[in-house]
């Protein structure tokens, strides 16, 4: 075991890393690769491992790590398999591949390089390298010769792990044997199963590129005619999978419609990127740019993004046990769940025709809970009502002031969130801005929309309710509305609520409301009583009807259950107020609309006052209420004076 700054030192022989181990300052890559070529040529063994884990680049000048790379051959009859592990953003990319490129000739599965983004990632990564060294110390021999790369040379000496390439029929090999090491052969039974379009994704295609890149990087030939075989290949399998599904939408149908349109993406992206890693090399930016690229094209460990599973401390590992909990759930309820009437054409997407009464009470359902997290935010019928809400930081902090622009009406009262998923693939005329807005009707500005507000029919509410306080349910209800697939809001789906309920109380007065406004409301006020019971609604409720002033407070001055109380924005109070009216005397809610009225009024006026950061003061939204030009200043104190009095 070495460390390397400026110079190489020997620490000791051993397997274990410390973290004292780990030197600072410098970086001598040059040194450090003339001491690793020296090393690998006078080894006695026949099988060598080399582990380099480095986080900084070459520091130390001429000569430059090139020239040792360069003279880095596997040695007559040795396999040297090379596991680099990346720390940081600024260890040496281009290096990295080169070593791995030149150095390596032992099993085609082992990984390009591990890359521990941050350095608290290096011990799940070192954890990745652990789990591959077992499949890089078994050799199988067969009696028959195949490609581990079709167009390179033909062999019959592999690894456990590796995807061997056939080129004649499957029925040309009369006898498969194999033998592991230096045992006798043994025969395999002939069970042929035709590969899918996940494997050729997920494995072959990227143990593909991983050769090609490493022939690339040694100058050695590169077949350039298997990416017309990974084409021919992948059409095949897509085209049969296309020739199997049926027509309709049921849970099953869906998944696999879904499932070859994400599959015929990742296909195409995987090609492009195999092909500029090795015909463009100029075309990324910077070195991160690439091993990125590297790691999404090649044999990689890690199935998901780093980044997305820390964002807001929910991760795969909180969603896998959300997914449990919401099985469990689902399993005591079934039977009440299927007993329920099937929705009504009213009650579902008038697009897709589901809804998510009709995906629970689908006999597939089980198999939208095997997907990841972020397909089945995707793919689950989350149905309600759409509504055109730009998004803004605001209210992916604080969902109660969700700004609707506008609320569909028929025929596209209900809607569903895979209407905006199929809008990518459908009409790239009908896609908005960057809120994720489509228009239905290119003629109709009113049919533009960029989220659903899940709503619940009334007679199945008993049934849904465990279900809908579910954290799985929460997470596909904060996604339609906010669009964030990385977070739980537990309030966004009842503030969407009442945002919506005050959108059409104002929209359509009482006196003439059309028929399709009132089921809306019903539909709200229904799907509302589910948060009703919960803690901290229960505990507002309360207050503004002990203690209004309290209650109507941007945040309380004093404490309920041990927290202040906010008040985010008026909408609160008054769909809560609506919603519990029968608990309140006709009084009472005079009263709190007056003091709902006097808070309005004074945070207008304290967002005009001076303060240290802006000396005029500022305007809010609603000041021309009171005054035609706030900005002026004679005009602005007379204002105040009059409110004052």
């Amino acid at each position: 075991m070495y460390i390397f700054d400026t110079k190489v030192h020997f620490l000791r022989e051993g397997t274990e890393l410390t973290e004292a181990d780990f030197s600072g300052g410098g970086t001598n890559i040059t040194a450090a690769l003339k001491t690793l070529r020296s090393e690998v040529e006078s080894c006695e063994h026949r099988y060598v491992r080399v582990f380099i884990i480095t986080d900084g680049g070459h520091g130390a000048g001429e000569p430059f790590p090139e020239t040792e790379i360069l003279k880095m051959i596997p040695p007559q009859g040795k396999t040297i398999s090379v596991y680099l592990l990346g720390i940081g953003n600024y260890f040496p990319v281009n290096y990295s591949i080169d070593i791995r490129s030149h150095l390596h000739n032992g099993n085609a599965n082992v990984p390009s390089m591990y890359w521990a983004k941050e350095y608290e990632d290096a011990v799940t990564q070192l954890g990745c390298i652990s789990d591959d060294l077992n499949s890089a110390l078994m050799t199988l021999e067969l009696n028959t010769e195949m490609f581990v790369l079709p167009n390179l040379d033909k062999m019959s000496t592999f690894y456990l792990g590796e995807w061997l390439y056939f080129e004649g029929h499957p029925d040309d090999i009369t006898t498969l044997q194999f033998k592991v090491n230096e045992g006798e052969f043994q025969s395999i039974p002939k069970s042929w199963k035709p590969v899918t379009a996940k494997h050729l994704l997920e494995e072959v295609f990227r143990q593909w590129n991983s050769i090609l890149i490493q022939q690339h990087r040694k100058k050695a030939r590169v077949p350039h005619e298997t990416f017309d075989l990974m084409e021919s290949l992948f059409a095949y399998q897509i085209n049969e999978m296309k020739a199997a599904v049926p027509q309709g939408n049921d849970v099953k149908t869906r998944l696999n419609k879904k499932h070859i349109v994400s599959y015929e993406s990742e296909f195409r992206a995987l090609k492009n990127r195999g092909q500029n890693l090795i015909c463009i090399e100029d075309k990324f930016s910077n070195e991160l740019e690439l091993a990125d690229t590297i790691l999404k094209t090649t044999i990689t460990k890690t199935k998901y993004d780093t980044k997305n599973l820390k964002l807001k401390g929910h991760g795969i590992e909180e969603y896998e046990e959300d997914v449990k909990a919401f099985k469990k759930i689902y399993e005591s309820k079934k039977k009440d769940i299927l007993a329920l009437p099937a929705p009504l054409p009213e009650e579902c997407c008038s697009v897709t025709i589901s809804s998510t009464l009709s995906d629970l009470q689908d006999p597939n359902f089980h198999l939208l809970l095997l997907e990841n997290k972020f397909e089945l935010e995707k793919s689950f019928s989350i149905s309600g009502i759409p509504i055109y809400a730009p998004i803004h930081d605001s209210s992916q902090i604080n969902p109660w002031t969700l700004r609707i622009k506008n609320v569909l009406v028929t025929p596209y009262s209900i809607l569903s969130q895979q209407v905006l998923e199929m809008s990518g693939s459908v009409d790239e005329n009908s896609v908005g801005s960057s809120d994720g807005d489509i228009i239905l009707q290119q003629d109709n500005e009113k049919t533009r929309f960029n989220a659903i507000v899940p709503i619940v029919p009334s007679r199945a509410i008993g049934v849904l309710k465990p279900l809908i306080l579910s954290n799985i349910y929460a997470m596909m209800a904060t996604f339609a509305i906010l669009k964030n697939p990385h977070i739980i809001d537990y309030n966004a789906h009842i503030a969407a609520l009442g945002c919506v309920w005050l959108k059409t109380v104002v929209q359509f007065p009482l006196s003439n409301r059309p028929e399709f406004a009132k089921d809306r409301l019903k539909n709200v006020v229904a799907t509302s009583s589910v948060y009703m019971g919960r803690p901290s609604i229960k505990c507002y409720v309360d207050a503004l009807f002990e203690k209004p002033k309290q209650a109507l407070m941007t945040e309380s001055t004093e404490e309920f259950g041990g927290k202040t109380l906010k008040c985010e924005s008026l909408i609160k109070p008054v769909f809560f107020i609506y919603l519990c009216k029968d608990k309140f005397s006709s009084q009472q809610i005079i009263n709190l609309l007056k003091l709902m009225l006097y808070e309005f009024l004074g945070r207008c006026i304290s967002s005009i006052r001076p303060s240290e950061e802006k000396e005029s003061g500022s305007h809010s939204p609603f000041t021309y209420f009171f005054c035609e030009d706030l900005a002026d200043a004679e005009k602005r104190k007379q204002c105040l004076e009059k409110h004052c009095k």
